[in-house]
């Protein structure tokens, strides 16, 4: 077997690794999102048991803050599904490069 030269080899190696930075760079973006999320329903979390402790007493500002919480949370959460239904698009990002399948089809 002829050893294969340099200038056939990278482009493979672009090809292959390509796809792995993309699927690394969209679970950074989930954690993140997922991250905001959290932290979005920790503090509802601990709104709520000040509320619980205090009884029936109304507490119209805590219960503002609950509101605002709420309607923050709305964005990170719909960002994460979407991102997490849309998934890594490594095959947009091929088709994108300039056409992968000429390295694929060279046999290496």
């Amino acid at each position: 077997m002829p050893p294969t030269s340099l200038e056939k080899i990278i482009p493979v190696l672009q090809v292959a690794i390509s796809p792995v930075i993309l699927i690394s760079g969209v679970g950074l973006l989930l954690l993140t999102m997922t991250n905001r999320l959290g932290r979005v329903i920790d503090r509802v979390r601990q709104l709520n048991r000040v509320l619980s402790e205090h009884g029936d007493e109304p507490h119209e500002q805590t219960l503002a803050q609950v509101a605002i919480l709420y309607r923050r949370a709305r964005m990170p959460r719909l960002g994460a599904c979407l991102k997490i239904e849309r998934g890594p698009a490594t095959e947009d990002f091929r088709s994108s490069r300039g056409g992968s399948d000429e390295h694929t089809r060279s046999g290496l």
